[in-house]
């Protein structure tokens, strides 16, 4: 679907699926925030949209809002649509909501930590630190207490997160959450979500 919003001078346009269409609302109620804020939008205006980087292009007279290729070269390649960035912001955001906790934004171009071989592991869990190095999310995956124990440094692998589009998508959504915040995994079924103090806060304690 395609959804558009005269701001300033240009109409901006925003493709994405059609049940996304709160998300795209909110998109553009927020460009046209930053139109206020100065400066004027225009063609090559890059907008750091939560875990996303969004490029406007030109399509005639109008600004198109373009998301990184996640298929191809994030890095420098974009298409004309925004239904993962969209999406996954809205996963992340509902996360969030259940946890009632939000963390510092990820970006697609950081990575997080695996341990190797685990990245399909049925039982697994993700633990958030304060990144120590750039590029680092802070994020490490390992398998569960029943799984292997990992104890080397040679065990570990970086993966970007766009990659886990594809590789388990399921995990992107919980990134947001704070540092020191811990999730389990069933599958792709958030189990636990604990907060700093190892406390419990998904599913709600009685």
């Amino acid at each position: 679907m395609r959804y558009e919003r005269q701001i300033g001078d240009s109409v901006v346009v925003v493709n994405c699926e059609e049940d996304l269409s709160q998300q795209a609302a909110a998109l553009l109620s927020k460009l046209e925030q930053l139109h206020g804020q100065g400066p004027p939008l225009h063609s090559g205006t890059v907008v750091q949209f939560g875990w996303s980087r969004l490029v406007l292009k030109p399509d005639g007279n109008d600004l198109v809002v373009c998301e990184p290729d996640f298929d191809h070269d994030p890095f420098s390649r974009t298409v004309p649509e925004v239904d993962r960035t969209l999406r996954v912001a809205a996963e992340q955001a509902g996360v969030c909501r259940l946890a009632k906790a939000v963390g510092p934004d990820v970006s697609f171009a950081q990575t997080v930590v695996i341990a190797k071989g685990h990245l399909s592991t049925p039982m697994i869990y993700l633990d958030r630190r304060d990144p120590e190095v750039n590029g680092f999310s802070g994020w490490y995956l390992g398998p569960s207490a029943e799984e292997t124990t990992i104890d080397s440094q040679e065990q570990l692998e970086p993966v970007y997160i766009y990659q886990l589009l594809n590789l388990r998508p399921a995990v992107i959504k919980v990134l947001n959450l704070p540092i020191n915040y811990l999730v389990v995994f069933s599958g792709d079924t958030i189990d636990m979500i604990f907060d700093a103090t190892g406390t419990v806060v998904w599913p709600a304690q009685d």
